[in-house]
């Protein structure tokens, strides 16, 4: 029909956010009352002649038809209604008792008399409705040229990634924490990629294609399981104290997986080590999206003797807001204000706030990203009493960590 009338028309991809938190808290039958309300919501929001369907699980597709004979017009057309559709969806839903605020992503082809087939045009849509979600969800992004080699790049990525932990190609680097008196209590363990053709790659360049190819779930327990064989060893060494605390960052596909816990208690009894000694680290968008179902959780590992780090503090909009809820004993003071501290007035006021009102909940407090000796000082001074950074030592393959704990006499953290 578009192309007899030589108009423009537009497909919305249309992807709902963290669905899976609906089902996993409230339970399929919630779940798909969920997707019937929203796609009640969808049809409100189209014309008669315009189509809307639903692809599977909590996708949908619009096709709108005949929206303009000018490109531009169109286009504009296309995204008046996708963003009134976002809003739409976004509007409070209430499900047995419960009210859920569901956000999408949605991508946008726009179709022509020139236009591809339709399988194109739908990829080209999903393709754009994931460009949504890297940008932080919630979004409405058109497709363009650009956006199909990104997404040939991140598929090759993720079928490296796969080879990766097949080929054993992961590290674990160990970062050290410390007291005052520049004692080691600690460490984070860090994951890194030994590509055989890129050499050692950050994390930042593959963590968030871990989390959205679900591959994290493989990879964060082989993070688990290396890591606390490492620290059985050292303890077995009598190179750590007791009371030595090995941190492990938890990402929110991880946190969310319902084997997450039984998994971790599995791995504890292998390696015979004391849950007390483990921290969970966990950044506010990890729990954010499900506050009340992630407590629980936290609450579960907690009566374990497992405790949590809330990390990156200040960074989330909301953290003051759950602080006070979540049953965590460390926050991670973010290395964006500790960076400038030293000469800036406003990190400073943060700073000194983050600790006094740790103090007052009795958590204890990380500095990270300490590289020089007046933030040590400045911290030191402001009452921050564990902290870690380059200014004491950069992360550390196992046998370098190992060498480094044999020059350190073992340190008590009480």
């Amino acid at each position: 029909r578009v192309r007899r009338n030589q108009s423009f028309g537009a497909l919305f991809f249309i992807d709902l956010d963290n669905f899976k938190n609906i089902n996993d808290s409230l339970g399929h039958p919630a779940g798909d009352l969920v997707l019937q309300e929203m796609a009640q919501r969808l049809k409100g929001q189209v014309r008669g002649d315009d189509t809307v369907a639903r692809l599977g699980g909590d996708e949908f597709i619009v096709i709108l038809s005949s929206l303009s004979k000018d490109g531009r017009q169109a286009i504009a057309r296309a995204r008046e209604i996708a963003n009134k559709i976002r809003d739409t969806i976004s509007m409070e839903c209430r499900i047995h008792e419960t009210d859920l605020h569901v956000t999408a992503s949605i991508g946008i082809s726009m179709i022509s008399e020139e236009a591809s087939s339709g399988h194109d045009l739908l990829r080209f849509a999903d393709t754009a409705m994931y460009e949504a979600k890297r940008e932080g969800r919630n979004r409405v992004e058109f497709f363009s040229e650009s956006m199909s080699s990104e997404v040939t790049r991140q598929l090759e990525l993720e079928n490296q990634l796969h080879r990766a932990l097949k080929e054993d190609q992961f590290r674990l680097h160990y970062q050290p924490l410390v007291n005052t008196a520049m004692e080691i209590i600690g460490a984070e363990a860090l994951i890194r990629w030994q590509n055989p053709e890129l050499g050692l790659v950050a994390p930042a360049e593959f963590l968030d294609v871990l989390e959205s190819s679900g591959q994290i779930v493989e990879v964060g327990g082989w993070v688990i399981e290396t890591a606390l064989k490492q620290m059985t060893l050292w303890m077995e060494q009598g190179l750590v104290a007791e009371d030595f605390m090995l941190c492990i960052n938890i990402s929110p596909r991880q946190f969310r997986d319902a084997g997450f816990a039984d998994n971790i208690h599995r791995q504890l009894a292998r390696v015979n080590l004391p849950s007390q000694n483990i921290m969970m680290e966990v950044t506010e968008h990890n729990i954010i999206h499900n506050i009340d179902d992630a407590i629980l959780r936290m609450q579960e590992l907690n009566q374990t003797g497992i405790s949590f780090s809330l990390d990156d503090f200040g960074t989330g909009y909301s953290s003051l807001a759950h602080l006070k809820n979540l049953p965590v004993n460390h926050i991670k003071i973010d290395r964006s204000f500790v960076k400038d501290i030293c000469h800036d007035p406003g990190d400073q006021a943060m700073v000194a706030s983050i600790l006094a009102l740790s103090k007052h909940l009795g958590l204890e407090v990380v500095a990270e990203g300490v590289e020089e000796l007046d933030q040590f000082h400045l911290l030191k001074q402001y009452g921050c009493k564990i902290y870690q950074g380059y200014y004491f030592s950069p992360p550390l393959s196992p046998d370098k960590m190992t060498g480094y704990l044999e020059t350190k006499p073992p340190s008590d953290r009480r």
